[in-house]
């Protein structure tokens, strides 16, 4: 199915994972709900995936082997980071262009919503101190979206 290789399949894998991420996310507000609770879901999604085991795994591979083969981190950062950052980043727009929030630069609001979400909670799994428990993360992603949206709230 991947004729270019070993690269294509971890592009493949790492863009299924984000858009899941993403559609997750955003499913309530497509249906009429309300960005604060989305973004939210988002920030809990996101500190839930970047602390699994899987990702955590694959960041220690990415720093050990980046030298040898550079092109790994870049194609994790073009199609997780970047695409994560861009698809909130359009949601963003759309939300300003109907009049929910007012953010002049949508771009850089959603590299600073995801920086809020990753947060200590990244921090502890890769010092090993354990994951943090559900309830906190949950507690954390909630109080990330309402400072969010008293920033941008129109």
């Amino acid at each position: 199915h991947f004729p270019q290789g070993k690269e294509a399949v971890f592009v493949a894998a790492i863009s299924r994972g984000c858009a899941d991420l993403f559609d997750r996310a955003f499913v309530e507000i497509d249906a009429g709900g309300e960005l604060e609770a989305s973004l939210a879901q988002l920030a809990e999604d996101f500190a839930a995936m970047i602390t699994s085991d899987e990702v955590t795994a694959l960041h220690a591979i990415m720093l050990q082997e980046g030298a040898k083969h550079p092109s790994l981190p870049a194609l994790f950062y073009e199609n997780a980071v970047r695409r994560l950052t861009m698809n909130l980043a359009d949601r963003l727009q759309k939300e300003a262009e109907r009049g929910a929030i007012l953010c002049p630069d949508p771009s850089l609001a959603a590299e600073q919503f995801l920086a809020m979400a990753h947060g200590q909670i990244v921090y502890r799994v890769e010092l090993g101190l354990g994951i943090t428990p559900k309830g906190e993360r949950r507690r954390y992603a909630k109080a990330c979206a309402q400072l969010f949206m008293r920033a941008f709230r129109a």
